[in-house]
């Protein structure tokens, strides 16, 4: 039977659901599922509630059917996946998100994938496919500037003080305030033998976050004086 979208428990739910109410919304969507049990939209819907409730194992396991059902819908994969992550399990997260990016190109869902694959794959250490995966989340949006954080680190890894001091720079203009930025970008400095240049940096990193050991240690090393 075809999903059916004035069906009564469900325009029930959806208030419910929309209301926040979604404890109350979960039987409705359930009873729902049992007359239209091929219904991705119900499927996902009723996985979107579990995930609300912190039932992550019922999330997942109710996300897979939805692909199960439409094995196209990038987004059920991307929620496999977050679901996943969220449960500590970055394998099984790891293997969402790589399936919504391998069935989702022509729509956005693989560019949020991207993010966790760059991310999973950081914790991982593997820094070759980390760093690959936030090239394509940059280059596909550039606008994420979340993308910019990791990708300087990576750089500086690997030494390469300009590329990341560009990516750092880009950062701290739409975010000052970020302490973690002023750091980085003192290291790369540091790392290019410009000191001064260094200084400045780990001096604003310590008025932005007073506590940070590393600024102070690295602003000894340079000044001896460790107060910005």
């Amino acid at each position: 039977m075809d999903f059916d979208q004035n069906d009564a428990d469900y325009c029930q739910a959806m208030e419910l659901y929309l209301s926040g109410e979604r404890d109350k919304a979960q039987p409705l969507i359930e009873r729902a599922i049992k007359r239209f049990p091929n219904s991705t939209f119900l499927l996902s819907l009723l996985g979107d509630v579990y995930y609300a409730q912190g039932r992550l194992e019922l999330s997942i396991d109710t996300y897979r059917k939805a692909v199960a059902v439409n094995p196209s819908y990038a987004m059920g994969y991307y929620k496999i996946g977050v679901s996943a992550y969220r449960a500590g399990r970055l394998t099984q997260a790891l293997a969402g998100f790589m399936q919504a990016v391998a069935v989702g190109e022509r729509s956005q869902t693989h560019v949020m994938a991207y993010y966790f694959i760059g991310l999973i794959n950081y914790f991982h250490g593997d820094e070759k496919t980390a760093l690959d995966y936030f090239t394509r989340l940059k280059e596909a949006s550039p606008e994420s500037l979340i993308a910019n954080y990791y990708m300087a680190q990576l750089r500086l890894r690997a030494r390469e003080f300009d590329e990341a001091i560009a990516l750092l720079s880009e950062l701290a203009e739409h975010a000052p305030a970020f302490a973690d930025v002023q750091y980085l970008l003192g290291e790369a400095f540091f790392g290019k033998h410009d000191n001064r240049e260094a200084i400045e940096h780990l001096r604003q990193a310590l008025l932005l976050r007073p506590d940070d050991q590393r600024a102070r240690s690295l602003l000894m090393l340079l000044t001896d004086t460790p107060n910005p």
